[in-house]
């Protein structure tokens, strides 16, 4: 007889259907990029640009070069897989809400981490 040992990864879709664990960040980016490393893996990620002068720049580990701007007093919705993003401004505050599944980060190192 055979034991099968069910793991939570990226193709678990129970992982994904529940809700997510809430994850709120706020901080004031200015300068070099800056990191942010989430828990585990993302289902959904926030991101609002609170400045009301500069742009913020989002981007990934996997591919720092592809880059998304957020207008000051903007926000941005990305239902994406991912263990963490990169933020850059000249000088602006900004929160990160995301809804986080229960996979580990180190199921997705790799892929899209």
């Amino acid at each position: 007889m055979s034991t099968y040992h069910l793991h939570q990864g990226l193709n678990h879709v129970g992982s994904y259907q529940v809700s997510g664990v809430p994850f709120i960040y706020y901080a004031y980016c200015t300068g070099g990029p800056k990191t942010i490393q989430f828990p585990t893996v993302t289902k959904v990620v926030y991101v609002e640009n609170l400045g009301t002068t500069y742009d913020l720049t989002i981007s990934f580990p996997t591919n720092p070069s592809a880059q998304i701007t957020i207008p000051a007093g903007e926000r941005i919705e990305m239902p994406i897989k991912t263990g963490a993003i990169i933020l850059e401004s000249i000088g602006t505050n900004y929160q990160i809400y995301a809804s986080l599944t229960s996979i580990s980060r180190q199921r997705i190192e790799g892929i899209v981490l």
